[in-house]
């Protein structure tokens, strides 16, 4: 193998564990509410962003349809989703944070802040611009095109 062939592999490999980290220690926190971090991802993403489409989830979680169902069939089970009518698609219904998912995330999003501040706290200000700046041009160029 020449260097950059292992420059690169070290790389993907660097980024890989770096994300594995992250989603052990979301997990960490989300496991005391009976809940896996895709579970609280669509709560936090319906929170912020509102009412969504599930293929709208899909995309801003990078999920598969296959475990975004499984998980959307979960959280309604425990009472904090629900899916109404989409007026705008009637092919399609739009899923809906209810006060208890809404209370969950108000709970636990100080905790995820908390982490979320520990975890950047590794680099100084100026590093965090420039991972960014990197890891959106590295999304910019492998976004998938629909």
């Amino acid at each position: 193998m020449n260097e950059k062939d292992k420059l690169s592999f070290d790389l993907i490999k660097a980024i890989k564990k770096a994300s594995n980290q992250i989603l052990k220690l979301e997990n960490e926190i989300v496991k005391d509410y009976n809940l896996t971090a895709m579970q609280y991802g669509v709560l936090e993403c319906l929170y912020i962003k509102g009412d969504m489409c599930i293929n709208d989830l899909i995309e801003k979680l990078i999920s598969t349809s296959g475990t975004m169902t499984v998980v959307i069939r979960n959280l309604e089970k425990l009472g904090h989703i629900k899916r109404e009518s989409n007026l705008e698609d009637r092919r399609s219904c739009k899923i809906v944070l209810t006060p208890s998912g809404k209370k969950l995330v108000e709970k636990i999003s100080p905790k995820r802040r908390l982490q979320a501040n520990d975890f950047a706290d590794t680099l100084i200000d100026q590093e965090k611009v420039e991972l960014l700046d990197l890891l959106y041009k590295f999304k910019k160029r492998y976004k998938v095109k629909k």
